[in-house]
């Protein structure tokens, strides 16, 4: 596949070309030693991180580790979880980039060729222009709270006097280190930076893989919609009607209508469950960590409102405004997947539409042939073997993390 241009594709692509997502599947790509150069740059960051992660958790096999609140080890909970699932993320589209380099295809406006499909291109642009103005708010506000999480730091260090050799100094998010607090206050900026990285690579590894399986969503919706509305069309908007004698001529073109446009559906699918085989894992994946984070965030910000601490408004700042990101991820996910799986649920209603009634017998048994492959399709992504990802799933979700929240405080009252 040759190398797409953003005006081709019904896909936020210029946002994937500017943060470097897109090269990396481009087989045809610069190469070093024999060796793809953006894939091999991408592996040695997941090294990087993985070695800094490894190196930040020693801590709790040292002494140097200072005394950790449930609240601080709640929130480096809620680090370590969002940097596996972006080390999850890259890594399954990385195993899969050939994969993925033949759905960027599936985005393209001249994916469908039938005539009936290409009539309804304007249904691709309505949903290129959502894709877009979703996706650039979605990346926009994951950036502005990455750099909200980067000044407060800054901000309480400023403010807030050090209150002995054995207190830290705040960062980004406050991971612990297998150095003493002398040492870390002693070499403050360089953890400063090393977080700021941290917080670049959750940015590019899972808010941009979001977005972009997020993209992939919107287009499939659109092309199963510009196939249901073929099917509706066909025999409807034929020209020859008008005299009886031209009947079998109507027909024909039906049915050739009919056998092009499934063979664009067929063309569909394949793309749909080579899409479903990458992105199963990390979808359900994300639900399990979402679901954490989101208990994890909620319980830590009522211990914050609670808490006596001067400061503690600019924790509450960081940790509301990280709750809505992932809020708005996993209600994404469920909405999208919810209205693709109506979508290619609904194919067979505009199949019934078409004006089947005044065709002949072959094009009645074609079309009789596709509603039973149809209804035999049920290709879809299920968190457990009876529960699909759909907006229902996102409503379970959080009813069962609050609940778990509810229960957690009243504990902790008993207690006290």
């Amino acid at each position: 596949m040759k190398w797409l241009q953003d005006h081709e594709v019904a896909i936020n692509l210029a946002l994937f070309k500017r943060y470097q997502f897109y090269q990396i599947f481009n087989p045809n790509g610069s190469k070093l030693l024999n060796y793809d150069t953006y894939k091999l740059t991408n592996v040695m960051f997941i090294v990087a991180v993985t070695t800094y992660n490894i190196f930040s958790a020693m801590c709790f096999f040292t002494d140097t580790v200072d005394t950790i609140d449930s609240v601080d080890l709640l929130l480096m909970i809620f680090i370590y979880s969002i940097i596996i699932i972006s080390l999850l993320k890259i890594s399954v589209l990385l195993f899969n980039a050939d994969q993925i380099w033949e759905l960027f295809d599936l985005t393209r406006f001249d994916f469908l060729t039938s005539r009936q499909c290409r009539k309804n291109v304007g249904i691709l642009c309505k949903y290129r222009d959502r894709s877009i103005t979703i996706t650039n708010l979605y990346q926009n506000y994951s950036t502005m709270v990455f750099i909200i999480w980067m000044i407060t730091p800054l901000v309480l260090n400023t403010f807030v006097v050090v209150g002995g050799p054995n207190q830290r100094y705040h960062n980004i998010f406050n991971m612990q280190y297998p150095v003493s607090a002398n040492i870390y206050n002693q070499y403050y900026y360089l953890f400063y930076l090393m977080e700021i990285a941290m917080g670049i690579f959750v940015l590019n590894y899972s808010m941009i893989i979001d977005n972009f399986l997020i993209s992939l969503c919107w287009v499939i919706i659109a092309q199963y919609e510009v196939i249901t509305t073929a099917f509706e069309k066909i025999g409807n908007d034929c020209e020859l009607t008008t005299l009886q004698n031209e009947k079998n001529n109507n027909s024909f073109e039906a049915y050739e209508d009919l056998k092009s446009i499934l063979m664009d559906q067929n063309k569909l699918y394949i793309k749909l469950k080579s899409f479903y085989r990458v992105v199963w894992i990390i979808v359900i994946f994300l639900i399990i960590i979402d679901s954490v984070l989101l208990i994890i965030l909620t319980y830590s910000f009522v211990m914050i409102c609670s808490s006596a601490e001067s400061f503690s408004i600019f924790n509450i700042l960081k940790i509301s405004t990280a709750f809505f990101v992932f809020v708005i991820q996993l209600y994404l996910y469920c909405y999208l997947f919810d209205v693709l799986n109506d979508k290619k649920e609904s194919v067979n209603f505009g199949l019934y539409c078409c004006d089947w009634t005044k065709m002949d017998l072959r094009f009645k048994k074609l079309l009789l042939l596709a509603t039973k492959f149809n209804n035999a399709n049920t290709l879809k992504i299920k968190s457990t073997p009876n529960k699909i990802v759909n907006l229902q799933l996102f409503s379970s979700v959080m009813t069962t993390a609050f609940n778990i929240v509810t229960v957690m405080l009243k504990t902790m009252n008993g207690k006290n």
